[in-house]
């Protein structure tokens, strides 16, 4: 989802066997896609999260000077981000019934979701009174309801945030 391709560009690569039955494999891919001119965030949450981001940088920018609106979007960053933990992953690879990968995606890690919802606004917001607090308190939040692998992102996560803000005030 979100993924951007230019004309030509392939959208899928697809490994068939001998026995596949005589599949024509571009139409029977191309049924499972929808092609369109702009990313919408009914299908790609990523584009969703990306327009919160925004609005928090531009929220924490010299210009507008408006933490409290940064704060908001954390929130809404908050909210996702506890529905992606309560969702689960999204698997990475799809595999027949005899273990063989068939279906390889793009998928986001949780990982990715965290960087994308902390990095950009944790930079511009570090010398903020407001913004570090809440991203501390939304990541010690998560860490309550995290699994082991998240509760070392979020924790990395709050380092994180604790260096740039130092960085930022010293």
């Amino acid at each position: 989802l979100g993924t951007y391709l230019v004309p030509s560009q392939p959208m899928a690569l697809v490994a068939a066997s001998h026995d596949d039955g005589g599949q024509a494999w571009p139409e029977v891919v191309r049924g499972y896609v929808t092609l369109s001119w702009r990313r919408s965030m009914e299908q790609d949450i990523t584009f969703g999260i990306r327009q919160l981001v925004d609005i928090g940088e531009r929220a924490l920018s010299p210009g507008v000077n408006d933490p409290t609106t940064a704060v908001q979007v954390v929130n809404e960053l908050h909210s996702i981000l506890h529905q992606i933990m309560q969702t689960g992953a999204v698997p990475t690879a799809l595999r027949d019934d005899s273990g063989v990968v068939r279906v390889v995606s793009g998928e986001w890690t949780f990982d990715q979701y965290l960087d994308l919802c902390v990095d950009e606004i944790a930079y511009w917001g570090a010398d903020s009174l407001q913004v570090p607090d809440r991203l501390k308190q939304m990541l010690t939040q998560l860490e309550q309801i995290a699994d082991t692998d998240q509760k070392r992102s979020l924790a990395a996560k709050l380092v994180q945030v604790e260096t740039v803000t130092a960085r930022a005030k010293a």
